[in-house]
């Protein structure tokens, strides 16, 4: 029987180091893109917002994945949606009027799906996270191809 126990302590370390690559791949993905996204011109606000909230949905998206796939713990996930979610709602809060609402209503919709996904992985809740997974798509999309029009107009 210590044959398969030592057998199951080996998988466990390497699934333990899988995980702990997943999670340094997803935080220092985020961080890049959001320090690359910080160091923007004010001039380009909504720009910025689009390339924030576009990090922070991919991020989700890529834990809750890991999550769905049990390569990433539930904890790790939830802190991770709840710090996110704080962050896009704080940059929410400071939103100028003059914003668009092609920018403003992802933003928001993401903000909303990300507080759904802690919930729901808290839950153990796979099938709801599909339906966040699927809704985070959707505001990604719609501001990727905000950004490529903008982009492409030069505004």
């Amino acid at each position: 029987m210590q044959h398969s126990s030592g057998q199951r302590d080996g998988a466990t370390s390497k699934r333990i180091e899988r995980d702990d690559a997943v999670k340094t791949r997803a935080v220092a993905a985020a961080l890049a893109v959001t320090m690359a996204c910080t160091a923007c011109s004010s001039s380009d606000e909504e720009q910025t917002d689009a390339r924030i909230a576009l990090s922070f949905a991919r991020s989700a998206s890529m834990w809750l994945d890991g999550w769905m796939n049990d390569g990433v713990p539930r904890a790790y996930v939830k802190r991770s949606l709840e710090s996110t979610g704080e962050a896009l709602g704080k940059r929410i809060d400071k939103l100028p009027g003059s914003i668009s609402s092609s920018v403003s209503a992802p933003m928001k919709d993401i903000a909303h799906d990300l507080d759904t996904a802690r919930h729901a992985v808290d839950a153990g809740d796979k099938a709801r996270v599909e339906l966040v997974l699927s809704r985070l798509r959707k505001s990604t999309a719609a501001l990727d191809a905000w950004k490529q029009t903008h982009r492409e107009s030069g505004s």
